[in-house]
Protein backbone atom coordinates (compact mmCIF):
# COMPACT_ATOMS: atom_id res chain seq x y z
CA UNK A 1 0.00 0.00 0.00
CA UNK A 2 1.07 3.56 -1.01
CA UNK A 3 2.45 5.67 1.60
CA UNK A 4 0.62 8.75 2.12
CA UNK A 5 2.13 12.67 1.22
CA UNK A 6 2.09 15.59 2.66
CA UNK A 7 2.91 18.99 2.13
CA UNK A 8 3.23 21.88 5.09
CA UNK A 9 1.72 24.67 4.44
CA UNK A 10 3.14 27.67 5.23
CA UNK A 11 1.30 29.53 7.45
CA UNK A 12 2.76 31.96 10.00
CA UNK A 13 0.86 32.32 13.55
CA UNK A 14 0.20 36.00 13.69
CA UNK A 15 -2.45 37.70 13.90
CA UNK A 16 -3.80 37.46 10.29
CA UNK A 17 -3.83 33.97 10.50
CA UNK A 18 -6.36 33.77 13.52
CA UNK A 19 -9.20 31.33 13.48
CA UNK A 20 -12.26 32.37 15.98
CA UNK A 21 -14.51 29.60 17.19
CA UNK A 22 -16.61 28.97 20.42
CA UNK A 23 -15.36 32.40 21.82
CA UNK A 24 -11.67 32.38 21.45
CA UNK A 25 -9.01 32.91 19.33
CA UNK A 26 -6.65 30.22 17.43
CA UNK A 27 -3.48 30.09 15.70
CA UNK A 28 -3.32 27.51 13.02
CA UNK A 29 -0.66 25.68 11.70
CA UNK A 30 -1.68 23.37 8.70
CA UNK A 31 -0.45 20.01 6.74
CA UNK A 32 -2.46 18.82 3.53
CA UNK A 33 -2.73 15.12 2.96
CA UNK A 34 -2.12 13.58 -0.34
CA UNK A 35 -3.17 9.90 -0.40
CA UNK A 36 -1.07 8.87 -3.69
CA UNK A 37 1.31 11.16 -5.53
CA UNK A 38 -0.58 13.64 -7.78
CA UNK A 39 0.83 12.39 -11.62
CA UNK A 40 -2.58 13.63 -13.94
CA UNK A 41 -4.62 16.12 -14.15
CA UNK A 42 -7.49 13.57 -13.00
CA UNK A 43 -5.37 13.60 -9.76
CA UNK A 44 -5.38 17.11 -9.05
CA UNK A 45 -9.08 17.63 -9.60
CA UNK A 46 -9.67 14.24 -6.85
CA UNK A 47 -7.62 16.50 -4.79
CA UNK A 48 -9.13 19.75 -5.14
CA UNK A 49 -12.35 18.86 -4.89
CA UNK A 50 -12.21 16.61 -1.71
CA UNK A 51 -8.79 17.81 -0.57
CA UNK A 52 -7.69 16.13 3.46
CA UNK A 53 -6.36 19.16 5.96
CA UNK A 54 -5.01 18.63 9.50
CA UNK A 55 -5.63 21.51 11.28
CA UNK A 56 -3.43 22.55 14.39
CA UNK A 57 -5.17 25.18 16.77
CA UNK A 58 -3.68 26.88 19.07
CA UNK A 59 -4.99 29.13 21.91
CA UNK A 60 -3.61 32.64 20.70
CA UNK A 61 -4.32 34.45 23.69
CA UNK A 62 -1.90 31.26 25.87
CA UNK A 63 0.63 31.67 22.96
CA UNK A 64 1.15 35.77 22.72
CA UNK A 65 1.29 35.28 26.91
CA UNK A 66 3.87 32.52 26.78
CA UNK A 67 5.67 34.43 24.61
CA UNK A 68 5.93 37.31 26.77
CA UNK A 69 6.16 35.52 30.06
CA UNK A 70 9.11 33.59 28.60
CA UNK A 71 10.78 36.64 27.08
CA UNK A 72 10.54 38.60 30.63
CA UNK A 73 11.89 35.64 32.63
CA UNK A 74 14.63 34.60 29.96
CA UNK A 75 13.53 30.79 30.34
CA UNK A 76 10.54 28.27 28.97
CA UNK A 77 7.22 29.02 29.80
CA UNK A 78 5.08 26.52 32.16
CA UNK A 79 2.13 28.06 30.08
CA UNK A 80 -0.58 25.34 29.80
CA UNK A 81 -2.75 24.90 26.78
CA UNK A 82 -5.38 22.56 25.06
CA UNK A 83 -4.35 22.47 21.77
CA UNK A 84 -6.77 20.78 19.33
CA UNK A 85 -6.09 18.82 16.49
CA UNK A 86 -8.71 17.99 13.26
CA UNK A 87 -8.91 16.55 10.12
CA UNK A 88 -11.35 17.74 7.56
CA UNK A 89 -11.93 17.45 4.12
CA UNK A 90 -12.22 20.24 2.13
CA UNK A 91 -13.61 21.41 -1.32
CA UNK A 92 -10.43 23.84 -2.35
CA UNK A 93 -12.07 25.23 -5.41
CA UNK A 94 -15.35 26.48 -3.59
CA UNK A 95 -13.87 26.77 0.11
CA UNK A 96 -16.38 24.93 1.62
CA UNK A 97 -16.10 22.23 4.83
CA UNK A 98 -17.04 18.85 3.15
CA UNK A 99 -16.82 17.06 6.91
CA UNK A 100 -15.28 17.20 10.16
CA UNK A 101 -13.43 13.78 10.18
CA UNK A 102 -12.17 13.43 13.34
CA UNK A 103 -11.78 16.27 16.11
CA UNK A 104 -8.97 15.81 19.05
CA UNK A 105 -7.47 17.24 21.88
CA UNK A 106 -4.53 17.34 24.47
CA UNK A 107 -3.25 19.55 27.22
CA UNK A 108 0.57 20.76 26.46
CA UNK A 109 3.04 23.23 28.08
CA UNK A 110 3.85 26.18 25.15
CA UNK A 111 7.22 26.21 24.60
CA UNK A 112 9.11 29.79 24.35
CA UNK A 113 7.87 30.52 20.87
CA UNK A 114 4.34 30.01 22.14
CA UNK A 115 3.64 26.44 20.52
CA UNK A 116 3.15 23.04 21.64
CA UNK A 117 3.45 19.46 20.26
CA UNK A 118 0.01 17.42 19.38
CA UNK A 119 1.07 13.25 20.16
CA UNK A 120 -1.81 11.11 18.99
CA UNK A 121 -1.91 8.90 21.42
CA UNK A 122 -1.96 11.24 24.48
CA UNK A 123 -5.32 13.14 22.19
CA UNK A 124 -8.47 12.70 23.80
CA UNK A 125 -11.16 12.72 21.48
CA UNK A 126 -13.11 15.82 21.09
CA UNK A 127 -16.92 15.44 20.66
CA UNK A 128 -18.12 18.12 18.98
CA UNK A 129 -22.09 19.12 18.73
CA UNK A 130 -23.83 19.96 15.00
CA UNK A 131 -23.91 23.50 16.36
CA UNK A 132 -20.23 23.35 17.14
CA UNK A 133 -18.71 21.76 13.81
CA UNK A 134 -21.28 24.03 12.07
CA UNK A 135 -19.69 27.32 13.56
CA UNK A 136 -16.17 25.81 13.14
CA UNK A 137 -16.52 24.63 9.49
CA UNK A 138 -18.17 28.45 9.15
CA UNK A 139 -15.10 29.80 10.65
CA UNK A 140 -12.15 28.14 8.67
CA UNK A 141 -14.57 29.10 5.78
CA UNK A 142 -14.22 32.73 6.25
CA UNK A 143 -10.49 32.17 6.98
CA UNK A 144 -10.17 30.05 3.94
CA UNK A 145 -11.60 32.65 1.41
CA UNK A 146 -9.40 35.46 3.33
CA UNK A 147 -6.09 34.98 4.64
CA UNK A 148 -5.36 31.51 3.66
CA UNK A 149 -7.01 31.69 0.23
CA UNK A 150 -3.05 31.66 -1.00
CA UNK A 151 -2.15 29.16 0.91
CA UNK A 152 -4.63 26.84 -0.03
CA UNK A 153 -4.53 27.55 -3.72
CA UNK A 154 -0.89 28.33 -4.86
CA UNK A 155 0.05 24.91 -4.34
CA UNK A 156 -2.00 24.26 -7.27
CA UNK A 157 -1.94 27.23 -9.44
CA UNK A 158 -0.24 26.07 -12.35
CA UNK A 159 -2.75 23.06 -12.72
CA UNK A 160 -5.81 25.28 -12.28
CA UNK A 161 -5.49 28.90 -13.78
CA UNK A 162 -8.54 30.40 -12.34
CA UNK A 163 -6.42 30.31 -8.65
CA UNK A 164 -4.46 33.03 -10.17
CA UNK A 165 -4.90 36.59 -7.52
CA UNK A 166 -4.91 39.77 -9.22
CA UNK A 167 -1.30 40.85 -7.44
CA UNK A 168 0.70 37.46 -8.94
CA UNK A 169 2.38 39.60 -11.97
CA UNK A 170 3.32 42.21 -9.29
CA UNK A 171 5.62 39.63 -7.27
CA UNK A 172 7.81 38.78 -10.27
CA UNK A 173 10.97 40.06 -9.58
CA UNK A 174 11.94 43.63 -11.23
CA UNK A 175 14.82 42.94 -11.89
CA UNK A 176 14.23 39.91 -13.65
CA UNK A 177 11.65 41.16 -15.37
CA UNK A 178 13.43 41.53 -18.94
CA UNK A 179 15.52 38.55 -17.74
CA UNK A 180 14.59 34.66 -19.23
CA UNK A 181 14.40 32.52 -15.54
CA UNK A 182 11.89 33.31 -12.98
CA UNK A 183 11.94 31.08 -9.88
CA UNK A 184 8.30 30.19 -9.62
CA UNK A 185 8.36 30.71 -5.78
CA UNK A 186 9.45 34.06 -5.92
CA UNK A 187 6.50 34.45 -7.73
CA UNK A 188 3.75 32.21 -5.53
CA UNK A 189 5.54 32.04 -2.30
CA UNK A 190 2.81 29.64 -0.32
CA UNK A 191 3.23 26.84 -3.53
CA UNK A 192 5.06 24.38 -0.95
CA UNK A 193 8.52 23.64 -0.60
CA UNK A 194 10.07 20.57 -2.43
CA UNK A 195 12.40 19.70 0.30
CA UNK A 196 14.73 16.46 1.95
CA UNK A 197 16.05 16.09 4.72
CA UNK A 198 19.76 14.13 4.23
CA UNK A 199 22.36 14.06 6.40
CA UNK A 200 20.88 15.57 9.64
CA UNK A 201 20.13 19.17 6.71
CA UNK A 202 17.67 20.21 5.02
CA UNK A 203 17.53 20.75 1.67
CA UNK A 204 15.32 22.47 -0.75
CA UNK A 205 15.15 22.97 -4.95
CA UNK A 206 14.55 26.28 -6.10
CA UNK A 207 13.37 25.50 -9.57
CA UNK A 208 13.77 28.60 -12.82
CA UNK A 209 12.14 29.07 -15.64
CA UNK A 210 12.80 30.12 -18.83
CA UNK A 211 9.92 32.80 -20.13
CA UNK A 212 11.74 33.85 -23.48
CA UNK A 213 9.24 34.01 -26.32
CA UNK A 214 11.64 32.81 -28.78
CA UNK A 215 13.08 29.95 -27.01
CA UNK A 216 12.16 26.50 -26.63
CA UNK A 217 14.06 24.99 -24.43
CA UNK A 218 11.18 23.15 -22.53
CA UNK A 219 13.46 22.43 -19.26
CA UNK A 220 13.48 23.72 -15.71
CA UNK A 221 16.50 24.87 -13.86
CA UNK A 222 17.20 23.50 -10.53
CA UNK A 223 19.34 25.19 -7.97
CA UNK A 224 19.78 22.96 -4.78
CA UNK A 225 20.05 25.04 -1.34
CA UNK A 226 20.84 24.04 2.27
CA UNK A 227 21.07 26.49 5.21
CA UNK A 228 23.29 27.71 7.20
CA UNK A 229 22.01 26.62 11.00
CA UNK A 230 23.73 29.31 12.66
CA UNK A 231 22.96 32.52 10.20
CA UNK A 232 19.59 30.55 8.20
CA UNK A 233 21.83 31.89 5.26
CA UNK A 234 21.12 30.51 2.14
CA UNK A 235 24.28 27.65 0.42
CA UNK A 236 23.99 26.85 -3.16
CA UNK A 237 24.62 23.02 -2.83
CA UNK A 238 24.65 22.06 -6.15
CA UNK A 239 22.54 22.57 -9.44
CA UNK A 240 21.16 20.96 -12.70
CA UNK A 241 18.66 21.79 -15.75
CA UNK A 242 15.97 19.06 -16.33
CA UNK A 243 14.89 18.30 -19.92
CA UNK A 244 11.30 18.27 -19.56
CA UNK A 245 10.57 16.29 -22.31
CA UNK A 246 13.54 13.88 -22.73
CA UNK A 247 13.94 13.49 -19.42
CA UNK A 248 17.57 14.23 -19.07
CA UNK A 249 19.58 16.36 -16.90
CA UNK A 250 22.52 18.68 -17.72
CA UNK A 251 25.02 20.20 -15.79
CA UNK A 252 25.34 23.87 -14.76
CA UNK A 253 28.47 26.02 -15.56
CA UNK A 254 29.91 27.28 -12.27
CA UNK A 255 28.29 24.28 -10.50
CA UNK A 256 29.72 21.25 -8.76
CA UNK A 257 30.31 18.84 -11.57
CA UNK A 258 30.38 15.99 -9.51
CA UNK A 259 26.67 16.76 -8.22
CA UNK A 260 24.67 13.46 -8.71
CA UNK A 261 21.76 15.57 -10.65
CA UNK A 262 19.42 11.93 -11.09
CA UNK A 263 20.06 10.78 -7.63
CA UNK A 264 18.97 14.22 -6.24
CA UNK A 265 16.05 14.61 -7.96
CA UNK A 266 15.27 10.79 -7.30
CA UNK A 267 15.41 11.52 -3.17
CA UNK A 268 13.51 14.86 -3.79
CA UNK A 269 10.39 13.04 -5.72
CA UNK A 270 9.95 10.55 -3.69
CA UNK A 271 8.58 12.90 -0.71
CA UNK A 272 7.03 15.34 -3.20
CA UNK A 273 2.78 14.93 -3.60
CA UNK A 274 3.26 16.27 -6.82
CA UNK A 275 5.27 13.72 -9.12
CA UNK A 276 8.14 16.46 -10.12
CA UNK A 277 8.23 16.04 -13.69
CA UNK A 278 4.51 16.50 -14.16
CA UNK A 279 5.20 19.60 -11.56
CA UNK A 280 7.94 20.92 -13.26
CA UNK A 281 6.00 20.65 -17.06
CA UNK A 282 3.10 22.56 -15.60
CA UNK A 283 4.82 25.03 -14.34
CA UNK A 284 6.79 25.70 -17.19
CA UNK A 285 3.95 25.75 -19.61
CA UNK A 286 1.67 27.71 -17.02
CA UNK A 287 4.44 30.61 -16.82
CA UNK A 288 4.50 30.50 -20.54
CA UNK A 289 1.03 31.16 -21.16
CA UNK A 290 0.61 33.63 -18.51
CA UNK A 291 3.78 36.04 -18.67
CA UNK A 292 3.81 38.60 -21.26
CA UNK A 293 6.95 39.71 -22.13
Amino acid sequence: MQHPFYMQLNVSANEANRLYWNGQYFSLEIVMIFPKQLESKEDVQNILENGSLVLKLTPFKNQFRAKMLANLADTESTEKANIIGLTISMNLKTLKVIEIQDSREIQTTLNQEGTGTIHSGESNSLKLTDKEKLKLSQSIEKLANGNLLPHLRQPFVSFEPEFLDEQWQERIPKRQKKSALIPFQAVFPHSGGIERFHEKQIYAIDDLYCVNPECDCNEVTCVVLTFDPKTGREITHGGFKYHLEKKIFKNIPNFPSNFNSQEWFKQFNKLSPVNLSYAFETRYQFLRNNIKS
